[in-house]
């Protein structure tokens, strides 16, 4: 769903492909243009006779009051609501009343791996990336969900990184705690300098995969969890 706060960001009269439209139906042009960039992947998946990396596996998950009532105070209080208006001023403010039944709530959607379908519906954003206003391929979406989803999802993304982080490689700097770009390019100055330094050639390889989390096959990532990872059961019916 557009947010209507947003429909008076873009032109009153947007362009795609052959089509137009204005008004209303603006958002139903932006909807198509999203949805088309989602790439949902039919190729069969490698064989399932994968050696696991691990013997143990994360199967079920659970939470307790005290951190859902820690991760509810830390909401930043300048995060837009999702579809359902809760805002996180709110939340923030009943995180000492909603830490229970909430906790409660999460720990049976983990017990029968159930992602409530109303917070998988957010509120979406189109900005302008570059070029005419008036071309829907000149925006990217983004979601805004429920704060709820979003407690979810924290806990869900916690449980997860600490299961997968001692198997990724250490060259990886992307989406770590403590690593990012700078990172990356610190290690490419302490290459290139030695590599100077002892006269020897130095490669650098630099690749931009446009749109990846769009057409990136999420089942080929399921696959390696429950192959290469161990994991079955509720879990990944959660992801």
């Amino acid at each position: 769903m557009i947010s209507q706060r947003c429909q008076s960001r873009v032109p009153t009269e947007l362009i795609y492909d052959s089509a137009t439209a204005a008004g209303e139906k603006r958002v139903h042009l932006l909807n198509e243009y999203f949805s088309n960039n989602f790439c949902v992947h039919s190729n069969p998946l490698p064989p399932a006779q994968l050696q696991p990396i691990c013997s143990h596996s994360l199967s079920s998950l659970s939470t307790s009051s005290d951190e859902v009532r820690y991760l509810l105070s830390s909401l930043p209080l300048n995060r837009s609501p999702g579809s359902d208006n809760i805002s996180a001023i709110f939340v923030r403010n009943a995180a000492e009343s909603l830490a229970y039944p909430f906790s409660r709530l999460l720990n049976r959607c983990f017990a029968e791996g159930i992602f409530p379908s109303s917070w998988k519906q957010p509120n979406i954003i189109p900005i302008l990336k570059s070029g005419d206003k008036t071309h829907v391929s000149s925006y990217r979406h983004i979601p805004l969900f429920s704060i709820l989803s979003v407690v979810f999802e924290r806990i869900i993304k916690d449980r997860l990184y600490n299961f997968v982080s001692p198997y990724l490689d250490s060259a990886q700097h992307g989406f770590l705690s403590g690593s990012s770009t700078l990172t990356n390019l610190s290690l490419l100055l302490s290459d290139a300098t030695q590599s100077l330094s002892n006269n020897t050639q130095l490669d650098v390889i630099y690749l931009d995969l446009s749109k990846a989390f769009d057409i990136i096959d999420c089942n080929l990532l399921l696959h390696q969890l429950t192959h290469r990872f161990n994991n079955h059961g509720n879990f990944l019916s959660l992801l």
